[in-house]
């Protein structure tokens, strides 16, 4: 069910961007074809482009402030949010395309007295539809991070959340209380995020969990809100290389939120290291190799289960991906939590 926003609400569109005079046009279109359109305004933010990523923008009846140098997607949010001049500010990544109900779910949301932060569907696109395309179609990496992880902070708890995670086989539909959502779909209330002090630019990933975090602490009473009405698609560059440098940053992020949330734990996946350790201990017998291929589809059992709906061979090397993934995010967690404060 999606809710009416009010009818004299305003909010501010802000579309960052950096090399993007190519997928500007296709972001903006989706946002001026929005069923509330005259209540939008729309900056885009280039962060330093070397195109013609303003001058697009420009052309396409968009406000534009440019960076003289690239500061990254935190700097870009942080000047969209402080330029604004409304107090509901819409972030929408240049790779993505709105729905037309986008913008109307998502301040129907956002409008609430107990909201403060909102995120909406990102759907994958991948940019071809081999076998990394398809694990992305499979195992959307955009979900939002789920509020039951704010009920403790213990390795038991977090350990059983990820067990119960991997195992679950709907996934859970309607909007609801999240813990964080992703920032390249989302609406922050400006004066929250004004007063909690903005995005932590050089931030290598997460930092709008980070974000959901803070202005969590200090308005306690208000919700960060998941609203799957709120759909934009998100074209995304696949790969295994492009995947595995991915998750290697998103584990450098994890590191991030260990570091910037003194109370939290550190963020390893387990399955990687009972994989090596399963190899290592192989010894002359060779039952450790066994254990080893075993390990990853009684941990990730859902690409099993869309081999047998899909009657495809390929989602059976889902778990085993989703393996070297995981690896990869452990690599960049332990990269940044071992790296001197003065040279991150």
């Amino acid at each position: 069910m999606i809710i009416e926003c009010e009818p004299a609400t305003r909010a501010t569109v802000v579309v960052t961007s950096y090399r993007g005079a190519e997928r500007l046009p296709r972001c903006l279109a989706s946002v001026n074809v929005q069923t509330i359109r005259d209540r939008l305004d729309v900056l885009v933010i280039d962060d330093g482009s070397p195109d013609a990523t303003s001058a697009v923008a420009r052309s396409l009846g968009a406000s534009v402030i440019r960076h003289e140098r690239n500061r990254g997607i935190a700097g870009a949010r942080n000047t969209g949010i402080q330029a604004a001049q409304n107090e509901y500010v819409l972030l929408l990544d240049d790779d993505c395309e709105a729905e037309p109900g986008w913008a109307e779910a998502m301040l129907g949301q956002a409008t609430r007295d107990d909201v403060s932060v909102v995120g909406g569907e990102l759907v994958v696109i991948p940019n071809d539809r081999g076998f990394c395309g398809g694990y992305l179609l499979r195992n959307n990496p955009f979900q939002p991070v789920e509020a039951a992880l704010l009920k403790s902070n213990g390795f038991v708890f977090r350990l059983c959340a990820y067990l119960r995670a991997n195992w679950r086989f709907v996934a859970q539909a309607g909007p609801r209380p999240v813990l964080a959502v992703a920032g390249g779909n989302s609406c922050f209330r400006r004066s929250h995020v004004q007063s909690v002090g903005e995005f932590t630019e050089g931030a290598p990933a997460a930092e709008e969990t980070e974000l959901c975090l803070r202005i969590r602490d200090q308005f306690p009473e208000h919700e960060v809100v998941y609203e799957p009405g709120a759909r934009a698609a998100h074209y995304t560059e696949t790969g295994l290389v492009t995947l595995l440098r991915r998750s290697r940053q998103y584990g450098r992020g994890n590191a991030f939120l260990m570091r910037a949330r003194k109370s939290r734990r550190p963020t390893l996946y387990p399955v990687p290291i009972l994989v090596v350790g399963a190899i290592a201990s192989a010894g002359a017998s060779g039952w450790g190799f066994v254990v080893a291929l075993t390990i990853p589809s009684l941990f990730f059992p859902a690409g099993i289960l869309a081999a047998f709906r899909t009657r495809r061979l390929s989602p059976l090397a889902d778990p085993y991906l989703r393996v070297m993934i995981e690896a990869a995010g452990n690599l960049g967690f332990v990269e940044y939590a071992l790296k001197p404060a003065s040279a991150r």
